[in-house]
């Protein structure tokens, strides 16, 4: 697919961003606004397949959360536009080995992560509580960094859900990303 002007041009300026917020130390955001229907998946698409050109100095590995069943069809797109790429595409579930993998793109939906049991506090998803075979978000990602792998979390719509409590604890306390590239229409 071939991008329009103002969207090749909106990625290389993605693009330059991401790589100086790389340098930095701790968790940098990067905000991405675009106009519903301008095509802001295709645009992180086309800046995922620059970045795979580049020379980076760490390895990353993916997290592209959105809300209600938006990362399947993200997942679905992503994966048109980037079969020939370096990427490969899971969803939770699907992680072997029990982390992320070097370019893996992990699709998620924020309320099957966010979800907390109100009596008890504690989260209510399978993939956040702890289980005799380690398979939780947790421990995918401490071990993806003890790989020496950084995260870039993509926040899809960060315009919703992104912003409540569950949210944001999920993000600072248990994935602490390197990039938090948040997506937004508004």
């Amino acid at each position: 697919m071939t991008l329009k002007n103002y969207q090749k041009n909106a990625v290389d300026k993605l693009l330059v961003i991401s790589k100086k917020l790389f340098e930095k130390d701790g968790t940098s955001i990067c905000i991405f606004k675009a106009p519903t229907g301008s095509g802001k998946t295709i645009m992180v698409a086309d800046w995922l397949q620059l970045l795979a050109q580049e020379k980076l100095q760490k390895e990353y590995s993916f997290i592209w959360i959105s809300g209600n069943n938006l990362h399947i069809q993200s997942r679905e797109k992503l994966e048109r536009y980037l079969e020939n790429s370096r990427y490969t595409f899971s969803y939770l579930d699907e992680v072997q080995d029990n982390l992320f993998k070097e370019n893996e793109i992990i699709f998620v939906n924020w309320h099957s992560l966010t979800k907390k049991d109100r009596q008890t506090g504690e989260w209510s998803n399978v993939y956040m509580r702890e289980n005799e075979k380690d398979r939780n978000l947790t421990s995918f990602v401490e071990k993806t960094k003890a790989e020496g792998r950084e995260i870039i979390l993509i926040v899809d719509e960060s315009h919703y859900h992104y912003w409540s409590d569950q949210s944001q604890e999920l993000i600072q306390q248990i994935i602490n990303p390197k990039l938090i590239l948040e997506v937004s229409a508004t």
